[in-house]
């Protein structure tokens, strides 16, 4: 009876403190920059800022404050009454949005433009080919200035625009065009060029005694061999825009389509730029399209204008055509000739027509001299032969003679006094000496080798095996996977691991303790291999492919291992002291110590810290089936996944371990009713002990603010890998504990795990724990987490 009036009492209370809680207003009337003095006067490092009304102020703490900054943020702020209230007229939200205005002159032309820090500009269409065209200045040691990307259907205001903000930016030294013609019409870009230069560009600018003009330099060809060279000296020219792309013409219209306006500033640009690369005849047969450029690139040229409308002319009038043109420069070539930006005599295929008539079957007298344009393009007659050496190996690349010889000559010196071979004992030498190889993989190259089982492996046997067998050329990881995997597999089993466990703990110093406890000894080897697999093999198929050995840190492990005699310092995977953790911590929940964990066992973890929903979906084997064959319950692997799934979640891991427990519907996005499902239990208990609760709307909007989702709506698992702080989302959903340690963390605390980032969440939770265990093994009563300690009485069974 005391009970129940007790329970009726406290039913009470909580009635009347939930309904003055819906008479709260849970809004803080203060601003930003109140809210940073108030962290600045207790010590919290803020950014620096100032306060300011009115524009006028805006500009004197500028002036006063930020003297030397070069960009500074001017952020306006009001209470609209919560977070997202307030909009703006163009669609914007609340928060901070950087624009600079270049970019913002940018948008207003319709182009894609961001600046940059470095001092050669560029214009190109297409974010690929931006993307590559900054690679490409990087190479050659240059910085981009900035990306700016003018489409496909560009027009020559969007051009003249384009050049306007490039040329605005004062560290702009050079200026690099580069496009690709298939998508943009290239004498729109001409003419875009001609004008901008004409309003923006100072076409002669003094530096020293030397005048450097601004030069329009149109190629043509591989653009791959023409690049390096041109921008190689990019650098050292002051002011230059590099023209790098074909003419395009609308179908139908050719020449005729041409802007005569066009065809005169292309007949301005300086003809001694024109440079091409060397060309063979081979290289036109194996990329037909190059005769279609150099076509265009033809029509381009003054000369091939006038030739064209004096044909045209001709055939109107009714003459006789005449494939011959004349030119009217001084260096041209005779009247018989057809203009050509080829030097004497190397001339290639000039059309693709075949008519006898075809100016391609004309040749030049060889008396005449170098064409204008100064072109050192060479026809090569003979083929080019280019050996490609091999470069893949299917059994592995051949060692060089030299390193061949050095190994041979060691394997002489370490077999030399035993013809009949060496032992599994002696074999170690061979290992570290000759191989490289962690010592506690002896045993197991051993076996490797001696394919019969004699018990010796003869010197013979080691050279056809390390020497001919290509492994000494092999990265480390792949020797290692080759020595622990069966033949006929190409991944590796936890079963591959176990001989490479027993050398460690019958050799290393660090285990030495443990060899007169042989189930404690199976216990520590079970317990590495599954850390292992936990962190290396992503798939969870329990198949470790040697890709996920390559891109894990196991090898650096074990190397690590090898050269530590104090096991305990090699925390990840080997150490002692996490094992000791791992093991107490479920011996303590399997209270019945079958080697098993029902429910009522892991509702006890972390003195009561999990929700019952959290552990249901545990059981209900959704983020990992359980290896246990015991129906409902968990076996020691299982919780081995679980511990460092719960103590870690800062790894990736344990947020997809965790992400599966919270998807509900298995869609592979965390909604917030799925987030709402969870958290109410965890309101629930803040209720129950007399803690302040936080409503879900409030939690809601913190936690989107601590990982900032693409999509406000929903989280993904893309989202929480990329945050710093996604862990402590499960945290608030089901640890009640670690939630409140994380709402009243020390920020010295924080301070110190940040001077040494190398301890993950799990180092620091195991050297606690440790610590802990030690002490009560001693005696000593050390409480662990929270000192609120969870009451199940309060909790409603399953």
């Amino acid at each position: 009876m005391v009970r129940g009036s007790i329970g009726k009492l406290v039913a009470g209370s909580l009635a009347l403190a939930r309904r003055w809680q819906k008479q709260q207003l849970r809004r803080l009337n203060v601003h930003e920059y109140q809210g940073a003095e108030l962290m600045s006067k207790y010590g919290i490092n803020v950014p620096k800022g100032v306060a300011a009304s009115f524009i006028e102020e805006v500009k004197e703490a500028v002036k006063s404050v930020f003297p030397s900054g070069k960009e500074v943020v001017v952020k306006s702020q009001i209470l609209a009454g919560g977070r997202g209230l307030g909009t703006f007229k163009s669609g914007l939200k609340g928060g901070v949005h950087i624009v600079k205005t270049d970019e913002v002159a940018a948008a207003k032309a319709d182009l894609n433009y961001i600046g940059l820090d470095g001092e050669i500009g560029c214009m190109v269409n297409g974010a690929g080919l931006a993307m590559a065209t900054m690679d490409i200045i990087k190479l050659h040691g240059g910085t981009p200035a900035n990306f700016l990307d003018v489409g496909g259907n560009a027009s020559e205001s969007q051009v003249v625009e384009a050049f306007k903000i490039l040329t605005s930016d004062d560290k702009v030294k050079a200026i690099l065009v580069n496009i690709f013609g298939g998508i943009m019409k290239c004498d729109v870009i001409a003419s875009g060029i001609v004008n901008a230069a004409r309003q923006y560009v100072s076409v002669r600018q003094q530096t020293g005694t030397q005048t450097a003009r601004y030069q329009v330099v149109p190629s043509i060809g591989d653009v791959s061999t023409r690049l390096p060279r041109e921008i190689g000296d990019l650098g050292a020219r002051v002011s230059c825009i590099l023209f790098v792309g074909f003419p395009r013409f609308v179908e139908g219209e050719g020449l005729a389509g041409m802007d005569t306006d066009t065809v005169r500033d292309v007949a301005s640009f300086d003809p001694e730029l024109l440079q091409l690369p060397e060309l063979s005849h081979l290289a036109l047969k194996e990329r037909p399209k190059m005769a279609e450029e150099l076509y265009f690139q033809w029509l381009s040229l003054p000369e091939t204008g006038k030739l064209v409308k004096s044909l045209i002319e001709d055939a109107k009038s009714g003459s006789p055509l005449n494939a011959a043109g004349s030119s009217s420069t001084s260096n041209a070539v005779t009247n018989s000739s057809l203009p050509s930006m080829f030097p004497a005599g190397s001339a290639p295929p000039l059309s693709p027509r075949s008519t006898s008539g075809s100016p391609r079957f004309m040749k030049r007298s060889s008396g005449v001299g170098p064409s204008p344009f100064g072109s050192p393009l060479k026809l090569v007659s003979e083929p080019v032969n280019e050996v490609i050496p091999q470069f893949y190996f299917q059994n592995g690349r051949p060692p060089p003679k030299a390193m061949k010889d050095q190994c041979l000559s060691r394997i002489d010196y370490l077999f030399f006094g035993n013809m009949d071979g060496l032992q599994i004992q002696e074999f170690k030498t061979v290992t570290k000496e000759i191989c490289k190889l962690p010592s506690f993989l002896s045993s197991s190259l051993f076996r490797k080798i001696d394919v019969e089982c004699t018990g010796m492996v003869t010197r013979d046997a080691f050279i056809v095996y390390w020497v001919n067998g290509n492994m000494m050329t092999k990265d480390i990881a792949t020797q290692i996977f080759t020595i622990l995997k069966q033949a006929d597999r190409k991944y590796l089993t936890q079963e591959d691991f176990k001989p490479v466990l027993r050398e460690l703990l019958a050799t290393h110093p660090g285990l030495e303790f443990l060899q007169g406890t042989p189930e404690f000894q199976e216990r520590y080897a079970e317990t590495v291999i599954y850390r292992i697999f936990y962190y290396m093999n992503r798939s969870g198929n329990g198949q470790l492919t040697l890709r996920e050995l390559k891109h894990g840190d196991l090898i650096a492990a074990m190397q690590h291992a090898e050269e530590e005699e104090d096991i305990n310092k090699v925390l990840r995977y080997f150490s002692y002291e996490h094992f000791y953790v791992i093991y107490c911590k479920f011996w303590e929940l399997d209270t019945d110590h079958d080697f098993l964990i029902d429910k009522e066992n892991l509702i006890r973890y972390g003195n009561h810290a999990l929700t019952y929903r959290i552990v249901e979906r545990i059981f209900s084997q959704i983020p990992r089936k359980f290896k246990s064959k015991a129906d409902g319950k968990m076996g020691y692997e299982d919780f081995v996944y679980f511990i460092l799934a719960e103590e870690d979640k800062s790894a990736e891991p344990s947020l997809e371990y965790w992400f599966k427990c919270i998807d509900l519907d298995g869609n592979g996005i965390l909604t917030a009713n799925e987030m709402q499902f969870f958290y109410e239990e965890q309101l629930h208990r803040m209720e129950c002990m007399a803690q302040e609760p936080v409503l879900f709307e409030d939690i809601l909007c913190q936690m989107i603010d601590m990982i900032g989702p693409e999509n406000e709506s929903y989280l993904t698992l893309h989202d929480l890998k990329g945050g710093k702080l996604s862990g402590n989302i499960f945290n608030i959903l089901f640890n009640l504990n670690k939630f409140m340690a994380f709402e009243t963390r020390d920020p010295f605390l924080i301070r110190q795990e940040r001077e040494n980032p190398t301890l993950t969440e799990w180092d620091r939770f195991a050297h606690r724990e440790y610590i802990r265990l030690s002490m009560e093994e001693d005696g000593e009563d050390v409480s662990n987490g929270s000192g609120d300690i969870w009451d199940e009485s309060l909790e409603a069974p399953f």
